[in-house]
C-alpha cells in the first residue's frame, strides 16, 4: 500500500492528526501490526520543527528552548508516531529523499520486498509525506 500525505509548512507534531486520519481511512488499521512494515519517504520530515526549535533557541537561549519540539526535529519522528499509533512493531524506515524520486521509491519497494520475505510480513505501508 502506498499512501500520499501532504503536510506543507506545518510542524510535524501539528500535522500528525491529519496524517493519522488519512491512514485511518486508507489503509485503515493493520490486521496484524506485528507483521506490518512501515516505510516513510519525505525530503523535509523534521525540517519545520527544526526551524521552530532553533528559532526558539535563538530567541530564548538553549537553556529555555522548548524541549517538547526537539523529538519532532528528527527525521524518523513521523514514522515512530505512526508506528506507535497503529501498534506497528514490524520494521520501519524513514527515507529522506524527494517524494517523486523514482530511484528512491524503487529502493524503498526493494527494501520492503526483502523485509517481507525475511520477516514474513503480512502488510507493507509506504507513506509518502509532502
Amino acid at each position: 500500500m502506498i499512501c500520499h500525505v501532504h503536510i506543507g509548512a506545518q510542524q510535524e507534531k501539528e500535522a500528525m492528526p491529519a496524517i493519522i486520519a488519512t491512514l485511518e481511512k486508507e489503509p485503515g488499521r493493520p490486521a496484524d501490526p506485528d507483521t506490518t512494515g512501515l516505510y516513510v519517504i519525505s525530503n523535509h520530515i523534521g525540517t519545520n520543527s527544526s526551524l521552530a526549535f532553533w528559532k526558539d533557541v535563538i530567541k530564548n537561549g538553549p537553556a529555555f528552548a522548548n524541549p517538547e519540539l526537539f523529538p519532532w526535529t528528527l527525521a524518523n519522528s513521523v514514522c515512530g508516531a505512526i508506528a506507535r499509533h497503529f501498534g506497528i512493531t514490524g520494521p520501519n524506515y524513514t527515507y529522506t529523499c524527494l517524494p517523486d524520486d523514482e530511484a528512491c521509491i524503487n529502493e524503498v519497494i526493494k527494501q520492503a520486498s526483502e523485509d517481507r520475505e525475511k520477516y514474513g510480513l503480512s502488510a507493507t505501508w509506504i507513506v509518502i509525506v509532502h
